[in-house]
């Protein structure tokens, strides 16, 4: 079964000013709720270490106050319930939590919590103390804070996790401090741990630290639309409640197990879209998004479960075409995996954005890489954020490091993204792990296509070289070249994939039909008619799968000029063809054979009554044409006269050779085949039809024609009276558009 419920965003800052202040007592209670749970921690062993901490950190700050009143152990136990409800961590993360500061507030040493807790714990603790302090007067340009804040990262990520954690907790309780301190701590938290948990893919806590920020930073536009939200509040449930119902009755039809939320977009995140596209409140028209949350069947086929529900959405809405985000098939650098799309309710006249994803996928969404403990075999995210931290944390350390921009180089780590620059000094922004050639297509796709490699802080590197942050980029090009299939698996973003993908598709049918082109014309330079016959064999003399394959080898000459001329010469009916040539209709006393039987077979016979038509060629009354005669059989085998079989016949054997005319006959019928190839377009067969049947009024014996989505090729047989008749057709077929070659059997 399906639950469907509507959530709304909580500001804990809000109401710190209305609340009594949490004695040790009362936070002694939260605590053994939270510690006795199994949820949390499902061993006697963690609830002993948690238990452990609790007491050593109540004891040692025990009469300690916050700026708001509460006791001290209250706002460690806070830390405590982010990092273990809200990030995912277990017993040594909430330990740590509740011993972040007892070397900064205390006596406390490094060396007791190794004594008492391990060289783990000490570890913790000690790099969160390095961390600490970064509070002072905050600016952009001030090195030190980013140093301190990357050197203070190790690759624990529980310590990260943690000081995420505190700074939520310390953001909560900011409504007491006095006017600049909040702007200070608001927008060191924008700079610094919005970017961190965005990298860490933690939606939750970066949400919640954006709009908390937001609030101190710009207050009268986070409570005008703050208010705005509350005021349309009812009404947006309402249409939730009634724009799900459908959906959620068939995804139960097709059992699907689900839970279904409505909520309203972030209030940061909503002024973020006003700023953007220069739009008020009203016009902003996504202003809450569905969400549904699935259980697979079968975990193995996950990402099919949740593109069968996008299909199931989509049968019954229009989908915003250029609002669709395929996070399934290409999941963020952070680790995030959701299909989102945009769906129009024609009832309410209103877009609305759904987003599928499966339980774990959520999971991930919310907890970013805590949850990856949970989910096994998601390492690659994490390992290039230990790799960028670990080259920064060498860069720091280094002597000369003070000639750096360490705020540039802390957005780095943070980022999905890098920021490249062009001569001219433009900055384009590409996804982490982009080459030389996706930045080309970014940059001019056109000239991307003629890309062989780039100059890269003014060395030549080749187009599959990554980018790093800040290097310049000038793209090298070259007329001779063409985009290549190979050049698939060098770009690294979708938009440049998907120019190029289009790119080789149109390359392919210029190839192929170029590479027609060639052969059709060496074909009729040496007189053959059996274009097809000619072609098959050539497919399997330069050993390749398809005529596509032969066709794009000749265009790009991998088949050498010479060696298909040679290739192609071998099946021409050279000189001899011409010297045969007759014309039905007229003797040609010069080709008289003196063969006494000969001469006896035709003298006053009813040609047509002592002929066969050879089914090779086809031959029609008005065609040039030869005889062969069969002495065995007491027949005349007529032949087109440039018939292959008919020449290599007369070449062995001349005496075979009869003159022939054509008696004049209206009635007299036969079969015609015509082969023909071209660009392939929608409906070309039923074009092809059409002009045989309807146009020309020739009766259609047989057609074959295939298509490999770039070009087509086959041949059609037709029963034809003449040659007029047949000219006719074939001037028809020639005007089709996409027709390229085509020749008349």
């Amino acid at each position: 079964m399906a639950a469907s419920s509507y959530l709304t965003e909580k500001t804990p800052a809000e109401t710190v000013l209305h609340r009594k202040a949490f004695s040790e007592e009362d936070t002694d209670v939260m605590f053994e709720r939270m510690v006795e749970s199994d949820l949390y921690f499902p061993t006697p062993e963690k609830k002993a270490l948690v238990r452990k901490a609790y007491e050593v950190a109540k004891r040692v700050h025990h009469g300690q106050k916050r700026h708001t009143g509460d006791s001290f152990i209250y706002h460690l136990f806070d830390v405590m319930s982010i990092v273990v409800q809200d990030i995912g961590l277990g017993a040594t993360g909430a330990a740590g939590a509740l011993l972040h500061e007892i070397t900064f507030h205390t006596e406390f040493k490094t060396e007791d919590i190794q004594q008492m807790f391990g060289q783990e714990m000490a570890n913790i603790v000690d790099s969160l103390n390095r961390i600490k302090g970064t509070s002072e007067y905050f600016k952009d340009s001030e090195p030190e804070v980013y140093k301190r804040i990357i050197l203070g990262l190790t690759n624990d990520l529980r310590i990260i996790l943690i000081k995420l954690a505190d700074r939520l907790a310390n953001l909560r309780t900011l409504e007491i401090k006095p006017k600049d301190t909040q702007y200070q701590v608001a927008y060191e938290t924008m700079q610094i741990y919005v970017s961190l948990a965005h990298r860490l893919g933690l939606n939750k806590i970066k949400t919640e630290l954006e709009n908390l920020s937001f609030r101190f930073l710009n207050r009268k536009a986070y409570d005008e639309i703050s208010s705005k939200l509350l005021l349309s509040e009812a009404e947006r449930k309402k249409f939730i409640n009634k724009f799900t119902l459908p959906i959620i009755a068939k995804l139960s039809k097709n059992n699907i197990k689900f839970d279904l939320k409505g909520r309203p977009k972030s209030i940061y995140s909503i002024y973020q879209k006003m700023q953007k596209k220069k739009v008020s409140f009203d016009e902003v028209f996504d202003k809450f998004a569905i969400r549904i949350i699935f259980t697979p069947h079968n975990p193995d086929l996950e990402k099919e479960e949740c593109l069968y529900i996008v299909k199931i959405i989509s049968e019954d809405f229009y989908v915003h075409p250029e609002r669709t985000r395929d996070w399934i098939t290409m999941p963020k650098e952070n680790g995030y995996e959701a299909y989102h799309l945009t769906v129009f309710d024609d009832i309410n006249q209103v877009w609305v954005e759904i987003q599928i994803r499966s339980q774990r996928m959520d999971d991930i969404a919310e907890y970013g890489f805590a949850a990856h403990w949970k989910y096994k075999g998601i390492t690659d995210k994490r390992k290039d954020f230990d790799d960028k931290l670990k080259a920064l944390k060498q860069k720091l350390e280094a002597p000369e490091s003070v000639e750096f921009d360490f705020s540039q180089d802390f957005k780095f780590l943070m980022s999905d993204e890098i920021s490249v620059y062009s001569q001219d000094g433009t900055i384009t922004t590409l996804p982490q792990g982009s080459t030389v050639l996706d930045f080309a297509y970014y940059v001019d796709p056109a000239k991307a296509s003629s890309c062989i490699g780039a100059k890269v802080n003014h060395k030549m590197v080749t187009i599959a070289s990554r980018l790093q942050n800040g290097d310049l980029v000038e793209p090298v090009t070259s007329n001779r070249t063409k985009p290549k299939p190979e050049w698939l698996s060098i770009v690294h973003t979708e938009k440049a994939l998907g120019i190029l993908k289009e790119q080789l598709h149109d390359y392919l049918r210029v190839e192929i039909a170029e590479g027609q082109r060639i052969l059709h014309n060496l074909i009729r330079k040496y007189q053959i008619t059996n274009e097809i016959e000619v072609t098959n064999q050539l497919i399997q003399q330069f050993k390749c799968l398809t005529k596509n394959d032969l066709l794009t080898n000749i265009s790009n000459k991998k088949i050498t000029p010479e060696a298909l001329e040679q290739a192609v010469r071998k099946f021409s009916p050279n000189s001899f063809v011409r010297f045969w040539r007759l014309q039905f209709g007229v003797n040609n006393e010069e080709n008289q054979r003196t063969d006494a039987d000969v001469s006896r077979y035709l003298a006053g016979q009813n040609l047509s009554g002592n002929y066969e038509l050879a089914d090779c060629c086809n031959p029609l009354p008005g065609d040039d044409a030869v005889g062969l005669i069969d002495r065995e059989k007491n027949t005349v085998f007529i032949h087109k006269a440039k018939c292959l079989y008919a020449v290599s016949k007369i070449r062995e054997n001349p005496g075979m050779l009869v003159p022939v005319s054509w008696k004049p006959h209206d009635e007299l019928s036969g079969t015609a085949r015509i082969s023909f190839n071209g660009v392939d377009q929608k409906g070309m067969a039923q074009k092809i039809v059409t002009a045989v049947t309807a146009e020309v009024e020739i009766n259609l014996k047989t057609i074959h024609i295939e298509s490999d989505d770039t070009s087509f090729s086959g041949w059609i047989e037709v029963y034809v009276r003449t040659k007029n008749h047949l000219d006719k057709l074939e001037r028809k077929l020639r005007e089709l558009d996409g027709m390229l070659n085509l020749t008349v059997q």
